[in-house]
């Protein structure tokens, strides 16, 4: 598992601890030549320069920059630990802490209220490629089997979305059937409905016009906007889901992803995509700037559940023998396929399960 702040290509600003972080740090060292001493002892490079002619809080973001690239910046925190006018400052210590201890993004089990995320290494994977700020990784093609949580790994690509400070964007079919619709939410979402490009040329060129238009808002906005597409495929009886334009607006966004700008403003995740797993894509995809996430029913087990019920038991401080979390895992996946089909059920057996350990849901 990699860290977020000391593992980081870049200063992660996109992260409450990192803004935190930075603030606590400039309130508490303020001269310009003691910011300098911090940076050289620190490891920075002294070839790499840093502009003192700036206001302490400007001076401290350059040297957080430059300390992560050349990955110093976890001996920063310790060169600090060393200074005893620091030891004192509680609101620095706890900020420090907060730091220190901050996880993978991708790593929770619980996101949100009820919502439980078991196993899906393979979307963990997947969104830690995504993250990386000058990765290549930008477009997540989810395929899979049937019930196997695909449109339920939106969670996470979310979760990591909001920690990164984008915008996050969910559609399905219920609200963008159409290429119309999808349009309108993306622009929407960037508060720039206005700016939607008017309908004047052929679907490919119009398509293209606008993926060039969202650009320039995500980049007027200073924004990434990070859209999950679901409902992609087929139905049951093999019709699709929604009007087939919609995955020719998205294939067209693919092959903009060389383009160092436009890839670092978007971030995708195309749900029920169709074809078999690494079946065919456009063949103006480049290989590099996609990937694949295919989950099955089995690919949760009985260890993963065991290893939830423990995250579970320990963030709420409750005591519980490995033997109980085992056998209440048992009852879990026996229990499930009653309550629905798929990983539903296990969801929904898990949920009853942990109200019974004495905690709310979260």
């Amino acid at each position: 598992m990699s860290h977020p702040f000391f593992d980081a290509p870049t200063y992660p600003w996109g992260l409450q601890e990192a803004i935190d972080f930075h603030k606590a740090i400039s309130s508490a060292v303020a001269v310009s030549a003691r910011i300098l001493g911090f940076y050289q002892m620190s490891g920075g490079d002294p070839a790499i320069g840093v502009n003192l002619g700036q206001a302490p809080g400007d001076i401290w973001r350059e040297v957080l920059d430059k300390l992560t690239t050349q990955g110093c910046l976890k001996t920063l925190l310790d060169r600090i630990d060393k200074e005893g006018d620091f030891r004192n400052n509680s609101a620095y210590q706890e900020v420090a802490r907060r730091v220190r201890e901050a996880e993978d993004t991708t790593r929770p089990q619980i996101v949100s209220d009820d919502v439980f995320i078991v196993d899906r290494e393979g979307l963990r994977r997947s969104l830690t490629l995504l993250e990386v700020p000058k990765g290549l990784t930008k477009v997540l093609l989810v395929r899979g089997s049937p019930k196997s949580g695909k449109s339920h790994g939106r969670h996470l690509f979310e979760h990591v979305a909001e920690r990164r400070d984008a915008v996050a964007v969910y559609i399905y079919a219920e609200n963008g059937g159409t290429v119309d619709e999808v349009i309108d939410q993306l622009f929407s979402a960037l508060g720039a409905l206005d700016r939607v490009p008017p309908r004047t040329t052929t679907p490919d060129a119009w398509y293209k016009k606008v993926w060039g238009h969202l650009q320039n808002v995500a980049t007027d906005k200073k924004r990434q906007l990070w859209i999950a597409m679901d409902d992609l495929g087929l139905d049951a009886a093999g019709a699709p889901l929604l009007d087939p334009e919609v995955k020719r607006f998205f294939d067209h966004a693919v092959p903009w992803m060389l383009n160092p700008a436009f890839r670092n403003q978007f971030r995708l995740m195309l749900i029920n995509y169709p074809g078999d797993p690494r079946g065919a894509v456009p063949t103006s995809w480049t290989a590099d700037y996609w990937t694949e996430d295919n989950p099955t029913v089995g690919d949760l087990a009985k260890n993963h559940v065991v290893a939830f019920l423990e995250y579970w038991t320990k963030t709420r401080q409750l005591q519980e023998s490995r033997e109980n979390l085992e056998n209440l895992a048992d009852e879990v996946l026996q229990k499930a396929p009653a309550e629905a089909p798929g990983l539903e059920g296990i969801y929904i057996a898990l949920k009853k399960a942990v109200a019974g350990l004495g905690a709310s849901t979260p």
